[in-house]
């Protein structure tokens, strides 16, 4: 027996998962930290060529763009390449479509840099559900997806914090730092491709469309109320610093407030995988309370000077329905990993192409104040489309 087998004999059989988890942690965080990076640096942007709240919206849903494409043939791919090397290619078309970004003089450019690094971008967003949802590790299925699901408001909260706060005092830094994360995730990605190779080992055949069309039947309600639910609140958090800036609050001030929901999805994110799955009524409880509640806190926020609580109490209660509406998807479906999460975020995809561009032309015509409602009215839609999915496929509880 070789030396390397009889430490990995020795290594717990938890060990390796967690090491992954650790990995896959970081790698969706810059994913979701590039994608935010627009936002906080519109100003910076906006000094290299026009950028209006439209052009802003294009922006943010142009990085997600390729994931219609990148859903449907994701699993062919990984099928024949594994989970890991196709991580470690897409942060290379991060990095190369951030280069772009920054050198771009004019938004069409912008359009194509934003695309290529959301190509990169898609397939680690989808990959690392599908990687946590099968890891070997003592931690519950629903609680891993509260953690990964978490890595996403993080990543968004620091791009609007940091990213906010360094385009005032050094511009040129700024620009930079989205770029450095993504080296970082990629090195701690190889090292994972290099010591732990069975977690992003993979075992499945390509997907048909008789698959493909099955498994969309199934699951499509869970999957349409997890993509507005989730686009409302990037609607939110991407034009909020405007919405606040339109309200005479200073810059800077107003990235923090903006990235106040998502530094308190990192507690009820987390909470809500704690508690998902345990009854078919305690989830409808958690998705109804966090998109109903969440709405009234937006809505709430257009009157007066209370932005930053109710900003936190949105963030609050908006973080609960992730796991639910991610574990109840899962069971509705009578396919793997791979093909059910593929087929959740290809409808997710579809609509974030549509819906931040239009946000952002309705609210050129009208006014900025026009986000909360369109945030608010999401957010009531899919807390009524959760339990129409639970009752046609209501699923074992967990």
């Amino acid at each position: 027996m070789t030396t390397a087998l009889k430490l990995r004999e020795r290594r717990p059989p938890f060990a390796g998962g967690f090491m992954a988890l650790a990995v896959l942690l970081v790698a969706r965080t810059s994913v979701s930290f590039q994608f935010q990076s627009v936002a906080p640096l519109n100003a910076l942007l906006e000094a290299r060529f026009p950028l209006s709240l439209s052009g802003l919206g294009l922006l943010l849903g142009l990085y997600m763009a390729p994931g219609v494409i990148i859903a449907l043939f994701l699993p062919t791919f990984t099928a024949r390449f594994g989970r890991t090397p196709s991580i470690c290619a897409a942060f290379a078309l991060m990095a190369c479509g951030e280069f772009l970004l920054w050198r771009a003089t004019g938004l069409e450019q912008a359009m194509v840099a934003r695309l290529i690094a959301g190509t990169g971008g898609c397939v680690i967003y989808i990959a690392t559900i599908n990687m946590v949802a099968d890891l070997k590790t003592v931690i519950p299925s629903a609680a891993r997806m509260g953690l990964i699901a978490a890595a996403w408001p993080f990543g968004n909260a620091m791009a609007l914090a940091l990213l906010g706060w360094l385009s005032h005092i050094a511009p040129e830094l700024s620009t930079e730092v989205p770029f450095a994360l993504i080296i970082v995730s990629l090195a701690a990605t190889g090292v994972l491709l290099i010591l732990d190779r069975e977690q992003g080992a993979l075992n499945h055949s390509p997907p048909s469309i008789v698959r493909w069309k099955r498994i969309l039947g199934q699951i499509w309600k869970f999957a349409l109320a997890f993509s507005l639910y989730n686009i409302a609140f990037i609607i939110l958090t991407g034009f909020s610093g405007r919405i606040l800036l339109d309200k005479g609050i200073q810059s800077s001030v107003a990235s923090s407030i903006a990235g106040i929901p998502m530094w308190m999805f990192l507690l009820s994110v987390p909470f809500g995988g704690v508690f998902a799955g345990k009854s078919h009524a305690g989830d409808r409880m958690l998705v109804a309370l966090g998109c109903v509640g969440g709405a009234i806190a937006v809505l709430a926020s257009s009157i007066g000077s209370y932005q930053l609580p109710l900003y936190a109490i949105a963030g609050l209660l908006g973080g609960l329905p992730t796991a639910p509406l991610l574990q109840r998807a899962r069971t509705a479906s009578d396919e793997g990993t791979e093909m059910t999460y593929s087929a959740l975020f290809f409808v997710f995809f579809v609509v974030l192409i549509v819906l931040p561009p239009l946000a952002g032309r309705v609210a050129d015509l009208t006014g900025s104040w026009t986000i909360l409602w369109i945030v608010a009215a999401l957010l009531f839609i899919a807390a009524a489309l959760f339990p129409a999915a639970t009752r046609q496929h209501p699923g074992p509880a967990i």
